[in-house]
């Protein structure tokens, strides 16, 4: 197992209005700690409405849409929970986008409680997605021939004549 360090990598937290609050501060403190370059990635610019149960939350500075993001550009996603949040993401195919491409990838992927969910789906959908193309790429067995049927060797030449002297 290989061990990847996230200090100095830039991380995209995706988030849309309605993201658990509590968990993205969680992930935003760890990830700070360990100097990893965090940005907020969102549907649409401006701000982003976190919650804190059922109240309204702070607002945080969108860094980029999710529409102008490729997964490319990242080393690693946290997907934060919130009910409202995840509900807009599972919609979003921006979001599918992005998040399929850090899991095809191998990146680092942190989806907290249900951010699971849409997570695993798409998951699903990579490893049936691999599995049909890798059967589409078997080369199919050679059929086996079968064998002419053999022939027997040339008779040997017969001897030159013999010739008489004398």
């Amino acid at each position: 197992m290989t061990t990847t360090t996230l200090s100095d990598k830039k991380i995209a937290i995706m988030v849309a209005n309605g993201f658990d609050e509590a968990r993205f501060v969680e992930v935003q403190k760890m990830l700070l700690a360990i100097n990893a370059r965090l940005k907020v990635i969102a549907p649409g610019p401006g701000l982003a409405h976190g919650r804190n149960g059922d109240q309204a939350g702070m607002s945080y500075p969108v860094d980029a849409q999710l529409s102008e993001t490729l997964a490319v550009d990242y080393d690693g996603l946290v997907i934060p929970s919130g009910d409202q949040h995840i509900s807009v993401l599972s919609e979003e195919l921006h979001a599918s986008r992005i998040i399929r491409a850090s899991l095809r990838e191998k990146m680092p992927v942190l989806a907290h409680g249900n951010a699971l969910d849409p997570t695993a789906e798409i998951a699903t959908s990579i490893d049936q997605e691999s599995q049909r193309r890798a059967s589409l790429l078997t080369p199919a067995r050679p059929r086996r021939a079968s064998a002419p049927p053999a022939r027997p060797p040339p008779a040997p030449a017969p001897p030159p004549p013999a010739t008489r002297r004398g």
